[in-house]
């Protein structure tokens, strides 16, 4: 049976795990949840990837909602002046004048802002793309269950064990699972090879 959605998953479970369907309807859902959790953390996929556009506003813009990580940001400017990410302490002691500057070079998140050094002298517009949270497994078909119906499945396999104690088979559902969360990295950094680029900080 194919697996696309949260129905696929949860009724192809109860075969892994040598169990009747009566013993997962009630701790199914959290099962997948975490199993979802876990796989939100450790990959980073195309499928994630979402435009970064905002324009600066007293030296700052604000994080996306669903932020989780910058892949790579510019100042839309002719040329273009790629970012290079930082942390907050770097920028607040190599940029200690938090008043107009120049145009950045650097950038770092804090808190729920972006900030930038040297701080902005013009309210620049920045590009770029950030990986976002996806939205949680549900009845519909989903695009990275689709894609990778082997990811989830052996993430729940795994997750399985704080509910029917420790399987024989749990190192290999491990070793699978993260066997495959390799892979499916290694694809996505593959496919996005030319898109990240820097420059050194002033």
């Amino acid at each position: 049976m194919a697996i696309t959605n949260y129905s696929d998953l949860s009724q192809a479970l109860p075969a892994w795990l040598d169990v009747g369907t009566d013993s997962l309807t009630s701790t199914v859902s959290q099962l997948i949840q975490n199993a979802e959790k876990r796989i939100f953390r450790e990959i980073r996929v195309p499928e994630m990837e979402a435009a970064l556009s905002a324009t600066i506003s007293n030296g700052a813009i604000s994080v996306p909602a669903d932020f989780v990580e910058l892949k790579f940001a510019y100042v839309d400017a002719n040329p273009t002046h790629y970012l290079q990410v930082m942390s907050p302490s770097y920028i607040y002691d190599r940029y200690p004048t938090r008043g107009a500057s120049g145009m950045p070079v650097v950038m770092a998140r804090d808190g729920a802002s972006f900030i930038f050094g040297p701080y902005p002298d013009s309210d620049y517009t920045i590009k770029g793309t950030y990986y976002a949270r996806l939205s949680e497994i549900g009845s519909t078909a989903s695009a990275l269950v689709a894609s990778h119906p082997d990811l989830y499945l052996y993430a729940c396999l795994v997750e399985s064990e704080p509910l029917f104690g420790r399987d024989q088979r749990m190192a290999l559902w491990e070793a699978k699972y993260r066997a495959i969360r390799d892979l499916v990295n290694g694809e996505g950094q593959r496919a996005n090879f030319s898109g990240n680029m820097s420059i050194r900080p002033a």
